[in-house]
């Protein structure tokens, strides 16, 4: 059986077949080398087919002198760069928002659980920050302008901003607006797919920590409820 291996990877890294002059009397060899070569075939098929598809260089070099101010935003690039900087404008200021209310919350959480859910509070309020810095780069890269203005962002966030007058009120609160993230990135996953991967990808990145918010929140109400 390793002899026969051995023959079948020969012939798979030469990727020839010599046809003529060879007989195979073990019918198990020969089942395997058939089997290989019409493997290889198709392997071949489909390489060919991939390449053709592939855009040449000379035309790729064309396309990238145009439009220089363009950027990272080459003539290839599939949606419509307005509506995706307006979409990731309206993820950046739900962001900053989070930051903000998962800042009140940590300087007015109290109670019993205060030291627990104020060293959550303020480490979810550097990541969200993390993820503002990363969702205005890819704005910048796109051609876009962050909105950082105070009196749009309110408007622009999908979350709202509440205070919440007690810990399991503020809980209660940031478990909703990570809920209402993760929906909302979910759905700009499925958004940019392939015709944009780079801002898929980030947004993926994001959402992955958002979903581990939740939890830590979601755990956190359950223990303050029931303290």
């Amino acid at each position: 059986m390793i002899i026969l291996e051995c023959v079948v990877v020969k012939f798979k890294s030469t990727r020839k077949f010599p046809t003529k002059g060879i007989t195979f009397h073990n019918p198990l060899l020969r089942l395997i080398f058939r089997f290989h070569k019409i493997e290889i075939k198709q392997s071949d098929y489909l390489w060919r087919e991939i390449m053709s598809s592939l855009t040449d260089t000379k035309t790729i070099r064309k396309r990238a002198r145009k439009d220089l101010e363009e950027g990272a935003v080459t003539p290839d690039y599939k949606l419509d760069k307005n509506e995706v900087v307006k979409m990731l404008n309206g993820a950046l200021a739900t962001e900053i928002v989070c930051v903000l209310r998962y800042r009140f919350h940590y300087f007015m959480a109290s109670g019993i659980n205060k030291e627990g859910a104020a060293a959550e509070f303020i480490q979810h309020s550097n990541e969200e920050q993390g993820h503002a810095d990363l969702i205005a780069e890819r704005i910048k890269q796109l051609g876009g302008k962050p909105e950082m203005d105070p009196a749009k962002i309110a408007a622009a966030s999908h979350s709202e901003y509440v205070e919440g007058n007690s810990l399991e009120d503020m809980l209660r609160e940031d478990l909703i607006a990570e809920r209402i993230a993760i929906q909302t990135y979910r759905e700009m996953v499925d958004y940019f797919g392939e015709k944009d991967p780079t801002t898929r990808r980030l947004i993926e990145t994001i959402l992955a920590v958002e979903e581990e918010h939740a939890d830590d929140i979601a755990d956190l109400l359950f223990t303050t409820k029931n303290a």
